[in-house]
């Protein structure tokens, strides 16, 4: 005797769950997840999902260098992004460095993504790890038990470790070494972060170095006697030590003969021509200082 169960679940209720809990959770403070409706058509480019913005197509948005990046998530499908964002919501007038990655669930023509501003990974790394895990959760109990078994291996993992990743450089860590020769999704997924992490390492270290030679060149600088000062490739000072002011303020008077407006201690962030003008009177200064001082 053969015996067969059929078990129909209806998922309209569930995924209506699914969108709202997805509209509550953050990422850091600011970040969130959304959805963008991938499928070719009028509704290319619309949020299925999203925290204020809902049922918009925002497929033409702009970052604040000019750059479709929205079009770019649609196009690639999968992978992570860095974009300038200012929020004009907030009234930001400064763009910040934001951060965003993204998924494609093909079955149903979405594009999953969530993203954040880059500082508040720092700040919020276990609320990020927590937050990825338990969308995850929800993923995969709405696409069934059986699929569930299944992506646990291939995705669950890989998030996981990607997370585990995201908490390092929380911590100002960028030496975890990801490997992934999957070529699919998240395999793109993985690649793309460990070149994130590797762009991030190069440019902390850069900076770090640039501020550790200011700091030792402008302590030289500042304990040097003889007059020094440094311009930019613009030719506008950006130093001047004790030595160079002292040697400005007891040429002030003479200097003002050609420059009526000339301050020795307003020199930084003057422009080139003043800074052109300074050498070639430069000589007015040296025939101060020569000057005998009387003597009573």
């Amino acid at each position: 005797m053969i015996g067969v169960l059929f078990i129909g679940v209806d998922f309209t209720e569930g995924l209506a769950a699914l969108k709202q809990q997805l509209r509550t959770f953050k990422i850091g403070e600011t970040g969130y997840f959304y959805v963008l409706d991938a499928k070719p058509g009028k509704n290319y480019g619309t949020l299925i999902v999203h925290p204020a913005k809902e049922g918009q197509n925002i497929a033409a948005a702009k970052d604040a260098d000019g750059r479709e990046f929205i079009r770019e998530i649609l196009e690639h499908k999968d992978g992570v992004i860095q974009y300038p964002w200012s929020n004009k919501e907030l009234n930001e007038t400064v763009p910040r460095l934001k951060i965003a990655a993204y998924n494609q669930y093909s079955n149903w023509g979405w594009v999953i993504g969530g993203g954040a501003y880059l500082e508040e990974f720092s700040r919020d790394a276990t609320t990020l790890r927590n937050t990825t895990l338990a969308v995850s959760g929800l993923l995969l109990l709405a696409i069934g038990g059986l699929l569930f078994f299944v992506s646990r291996q291939m995705v669950a993992r890989p998030l996981l470790r990607v997370v585990q990743v995201f908490t390092q450089i929380g911590n100002g860590d960028y030496s975890q070494r990801i490997d992934s020769n999957r070529g699919d999704e998240i395999g793109i997924l993985l690649r793309g972060l460990d070149t994130m992490q590797h762009h991030l390492a190069e440019r902390t270290i850069a900076e770090q170095t640039a501020s550790n030679a200011m700091r030792r060149i402008t302590s030289a600088l500042d304990k040097a006697s003889t007059s020094m000062m440094v311009a930019d490739q613009n030719g506008a000072l950006i130093y001047v030590n004790a030595a160079f002011t002292q040697m400005m303020q007891l040429a002030e008077n003479d200097l003002r003969r050609e420059l009526p407006n000339f301050n020795a201690t307003d020199l930084i962030g003057r422009d080139s021509m003043i800074f052109i003008a300074i050498q070639n009177i430069s000589a007015v200064c040296w025939q101060i200082c020569a000057k005998p001082t009387a003597h009573p």
